[in-house]
């Protein structure tokens, strides 16, 4: 946040000396927009990110699934200067495999498989940390896989699990959640819900006290990932 707040100050600066230069900036109504609306990129692959700033000065600072000057490797990509780079632009780099978020990073509003890419800019031509920001966010499409945690799980009867499921890959990571390869469950096995809650069946299956938990990627079948469930009295 300290960063943040020295870099917004730099920019608030700057306009300051541009309206002291008789600057046409009015600062009413300050509007910032990023283009192309792409909806993905491919893995390891480049996008420039342009923006236009109405009545300020187009002097954003980019973030990168809100961080700051993300010009070094991470899961969600980096940054990178590029040589025809200008002011209001910036050259972003796809990671190697799409990203994959905890249960915290989601609740947080990150967005499986996809990464955001924002520029705020100075609404405030007498300094402070006022700013007027956009957002895109983008799927990282390459390989397409399915996963889910925990992988094992011992649940009482009558009770509740909840599994964490995902697909990444695809601009569709949507997910299909089956128990015992059922859609949704049943009353003998149990059911799941679209996000994941499991809850067991009241009695116990006549052939077996362990179930399946299974996630399947919408984009593509075939790409699965599997939890066991042991139920217990």
């Amino acid at each position: 946040m300290k960063l943040r707040s020295i870099l917004v100050a730099l920019i608030a600066s700057s306009a300051i000396s541009l309206a002291g230069c008789g600057s046409p900036y009015s600062f009413q109504g300050v509007n910032v927009t990023i283009s192309p609306k792409v909806a993905s990129v491919p893995v390891n692959g480049t996008q420039v990110f342009t923006t236009t700033t109405a009545n300020a000065p187009n002097v954003p600072l980019f973030s990168l699934n809100g961080s700051l000057l993300a010009n070094t490797p991470g899961p969600a990509g980096m940054f990178t200067p590029g040589p025809n780079d200008v002011e209001g632009t910036i050259t972003y780099n796809a990671p190697a495999t799409p990203p994959i978020y905890t249960a915290a990073q989601l609740t947080q509003g990150l967005v499986q498989g996809s990464v955001t890419v924002a520029a705020a800019v100075s609404n405030n031509p007498n300094g402070g940390f006022d700013e007027t920001s956009t957002s895109i966010t983008f799927a990282i499409t390459g390989p397409i896989s399915a996963g889910i945690s925990p992988t094992t799980a011992s649940v009482k009867l009558g009770t509740t699990q909840q599994f964490t499921g995902y697909s990444v890959g695809s601009t569709n990571n949507a997910i299909t959640w089956q128990v015992n390869g059922v859609t949704g469950g049943s009353a003998s096995y149990g059911t799941i819900s679209a996000t994941g809650l499991y809850t067991a069946p009241a009695a116990m299956p006549m052939t077996s006290n362990v179930v399946t938990i299974t996630v399947v990627a919408q984009a593509d079948t075939t790409k699965t990932a599997s939890a066991t469930v042991t139920l217990t009295q």
